[in-house]
């Protein structure tokens, strides 16, 4: 199956569909959900119900795209061609691997590590977890791998190294901010080193990436999620494209009103217009919601519905649902449509 360079190039295709949008955000502390999804972890963990035979994410179906990638980088030794274009499908799988595998260890902390395809006989397969610092040292190196190897030109639906170093920064931050305030892992004098690759990858980006900021204003930033494509964007650096003839769609138009709503905790976080906190304001968490918007960050109306918002042409100002009219301090406030987002 693994032969040429255009072998790879087909078998990494089908492995993109990891790097999907992502709902992974619905049960943390920026939205809020208004069914009765009782089995949401996040209602369990606050319920105290939550057990092995209740926590979700850990079936066949969840290592299944570990096993596609770990397939490849098995046999990828067999391939003929150009040295460079195998190690940039190979920086591509390992990018697909680092990714798998941080999420893992965001949900559960440690987790088994393993680097080859496993039989069904595999004793390793009942192997104890390994360590969130073994398994995250090898996520890097597969991270690193993949920003020095992966091709840095092309169209920005795949991989590129700008990708790789953006997930090579955002990991890095994460894990560098997760072990200097969760000093229970014994972990956080390792912290500012995460921290200080996360920064120099960014600056990399920035240097020589070829990237900018689309606009300056709230309607450039709708354009954003607005816009049928996005693919000329300078602002973009990886791209799930929609497209209509190939059927890549979206469904952002289901958020309006539908089962979540961002918190008024994230509603918080956006600054003033003068780059100063909201939270400093005497009583902020006081102020009506029509007091919310003023002298605020311009992109907090275009993420959550201001008074007065209009999803219609007739400009008939948009009613939420009463389920949602008391709920802004204590449990959440209202989303704005997401227009239809041409990529992520």
């Amino acid at each position: 199956m693994f032969n040429t360079t255009e072998d790879l190039a087909i078998y990494t295709n089908g492995l993109y569909k990891q790097m999907r949008a992502q709902y992974t955000d619905l049960y943390s502390d920026n939205i809020a959900l208004s069914n009765n999804d009782q089995n949401a972890e996040v209602r369990t963990i606050l319920a105290g119900t939550l057990t092995p035979s209740t926590v979700t994410g850990w079936d066949k179906d969840t290592w299944a795209p570990l096993r596609d990638v770990n397939y490849m980088l098995d046999n990828v030794g067999k391939v003929a061609g150009d040295p460079a274009v195998i190690n940039h499908y190979i920086g591509v799988a390992r990018l697909l691997r680092a990714n798998f595998y941080y999420k893992m260890v965001k949900k559960y902390g440690d987790v088994p590590w393993y680097s080859h395809v496993m039989g069904t006989s595999s004793e390793d397969l009942y192997k104890a977890k390994d360590s969130r610092a073994a398994v995250v040292d090898s996520l890097m190196k597969d991270l690193e791998f993949a920003a020095a190897n992966v091709r840095p030109g092309g169209d920005n639906s795949y991989f590129t190294k700008w990708s790789a170093l953006t997930l090579l920064s955002r990991i890095a931050l994460h894990e560098g901010t997760f072990r200097k305030y969760h000093t229970e892992l014994n972990l956080q004098n390792t912290a500012a080193t995460f921290l200080e690759r996360a920064a120099s990858a960014s600056q990399e980006i920035i240097n020589n990436g070829g990237f900018s900021i689309a606009g300056s204003s709230a309607t450039d930033y709708r354009n954003l999620f607005s816009s049928n494509t996005l693919a000329g964007n300078k602002e973009v650096i990886f791209l799930q494209k929609n497209d209509r003839d190939l059927g890549v769609a979206n469904n952002t138009h289901t958020v309006l009103d539908w089962q979540w709503a961002l918190s008024a905790e994230l509603a918080d976080e956006f600054l003033m217009k003068d780059g100063t906190t909201f939270t400093s304001k005497v009583d902020y968490k006081k102020k009506a919601f029509v007091d919310l918007f003023k002298d605020r960050d311009p992109r907090l109306a275009e993420t959550i519905m201001p008074p007065g918002f209009s999803n219609n042409v007739a400009g008939t100002p948009y009613i939420t649902r009463p389920d949602f009219g008391d709920c802004f301090r204590s449990n959440s406030i209202r989303v704005t449509p997401l227009y239809g987002v041409a990529g992520n």
